[in-house]
């Protein structure tokens, strides 16, 4: 682990709309860890999250869950 401190550059999730409630909560603090156990600063990592129906086209919402889970502010999100 000593060699990866400071490397970590992305978290890639899959199927993010099976992350609700509980699940999406323990996530953020899951995600919140590995960045304190990489010493990375959040503005560091790039995030990928990949869903066939979160948001529903609502865009908005889309972007307070992803700020929610990431820690991101809003303005760093690009929905894609």
């Amino acid at each position: 682990m000593e060699n990866s401190k400071g490397k970590l550059r992305w978290i890639l999730l899959d199927e993010a709309h099976t992350l609700k409630g509980s699940a999406a909560t323990e996530m953020a603090m899951l995600i919140r860890r590995v960045l304190d156990a990489f010493e990375v600063d959040i503005k560091d990592v790039r995030f990928a999250a990949t869903s066939a129906t979160v948001g529903n086209d609502n865009n908005d919402a889309l972007l307070r869950f992803m700020s929610g889970l990431t820690g991101l502010s809003e303005d760093k999100i690009n929905i894609i």
